[in-house]
């Protein structure tokens, strides 16, 4: 089976630029597969910011659906909306839920008012909490998305999420995400293979957890960012004996690599 980037966004998502032909043309000529995962979100008060018609969605993806491609969304996890997220998933026909914590108790965490008055310990505790009540709360999510999202827009001088400094938290995320059969994403948006080594230690840990499966997403926006160091990331996750998965019709399915 060939290598797949299962963090695509299309213009689908607010925030991306990509058409899907776009998508599929580049994935194609470059011998990789794509899981399009354009953002939803429900519960924020956003109307429709982050939320595109389910019906255009598919009616859209459907012509190249196994053929490459398959169906996803990145779905925000926000407990306000527990019930509408969850009934939203089982309504759907999609491949790939990829769970995402991009707001905490409604603040968003790409804000500066999210760290107000906060240390980083603070700060970085809050979310993890987050994360952990999320996962017991959204039970049919396949992946979890970028566990260190908050880092992206940390303010503070050393803003790194490391294992090191919050084991008791990442061991219990790991441990939920391994009882439930669930995937950690390895999302290498912007890295350098250099910096991929960094989440070695994470990858690891998961494993000594019970932890099997890791989907690998580049969490393109543009166009040139699909398919970057794909291979790389999965030469890491096989290095670190965990199994690189894609999922079909919310299954997983192992990538031999």
């Amino acid at each position: 089976m060939r290598l797949y980037d299962t963090h695509v966004h299309t213009i689908f998502s607010a925030d991306a630029s990509s058409t899907v032909e776009e998508v599929v043309e580049k994935s194609q000529r470059e011998g990789f597969g794509v899981i399009i995962t354009d953002h939803y979100e429900m519960g924020t008060g956003k109307k429709d910011e982050f939320r595109f018609d389910p019906k255009e969605y598919f009616e859209k993806l459907n012509p190249w659906r196994g053929k490459g491609l398959q169906i996803g969304v990145e779905l925000d996890l926000i407990l306000e909306a527990k019930e509408e997220i969850n009934s939203f998933i089982k309504e759907q026909d999609f491949d790939y839920i990829l769970g995402a914590i991009h707001t905490v108790d409604m603040a968003e965490i790409f804000s500066e008012s999210y760290f107000a008055g906060l240390t980083k310990t603070e700060a970085y505790t809050k979310y993890l909490i987050y994360i952990l009540e999320c996962l017991k709360a959204f039970p049919l999510i396949n992946s979890l998305a970028h566990y260190d999202f908050i880092s992206r827009y940390s303010p503070y001088k050393e803003g790194k999420l490391l294992y090191r400094d919050f084991p008791d938290y990442f061991d219990e995320i790991f441990r939920l995400l391994a009882k439930g059969e669930k995937a950690l994403e390895l999302n290498i948006k912007g890295l350098s293979i250099g910096h991929l080594k960094r989440y070695e230690e994470i990858l690891r840990r998961f494993r000594e957890l019970g932890g099997k499966y890791v989907t690998i997403g580049c969490d393109a926006h543009r166009l040139q960012g699909i398919g970057v160091n794909l291979r790389s990331g999965y030469e890491l996750v096989t290095h670190c004996s965990l199994q690189p998965v894609i999922y079909i019709k919310q299954e997983p399915q192992i990538i031999k690599y």
